[in-house]
């Protein structure tokens, strides 16, 4: 008799590890797919990162090593921001570069149709990048 109270405490006691194990992978799982959310700005800036190295490649900048420059450092920085978690300083610099896109349109160095097509994506970089380490988990 105190052996089958013993036998069946400890199978309760298991069906409550079961039940909190799940319970907890429950609770874990909004998590995992927070943390997947939010890299959709990074992947944006990444891709026009791309987007002015092959503005200046295909022509439409003439002979622009600047802006190859940094649309190969904002597609790199920008991706690699996706990839990563926590590591706010990526957004910033990615930010910061959108801001210099920016200047780099306003230096004349372009042509009024790309000038314009630069100063735009710089705008929508800085957005992303800072809209993007304003929503970082801390």
């Amino acid at each position: 008799m105190v052996e089958e109270r013993d036998s069946n405490k400890r199978e309760r006691d298991e069906k409550r590890k079961d039940r909190v194990f799940y319970s907890q992978a429950y609770t874990e799982a909004p998590k995992r797919i927070e943390s997947i959310t939010g890299t959709w700005q990074e992947l944006i800036n990444g891709l026009l990162g791309i987007w002015l190295v092959l503005a200046a490649l295909v022509g439409l900048a003439g002979n622009m090593p600047t802006l190859v420059i940094t649309g190969a450092i904002i597609a790199i920085l920008g991706f690699w921001a996706a990839s990563v978690r926590n590591w706010g300083w990526l957004h910033w610099l990615v930010g910061i570069l959108g801001l210099w896109t920016i200047v780099i349109s306003f230096l004349g160095i372009t042509g009024d149709a790309l000038g314009w097509t630069v100063g735009i994506t710089g705008v929508v970089i800085a957005i992303l990048a800072f809209w993007g380490s304003a929503s970082e988990k801390r």
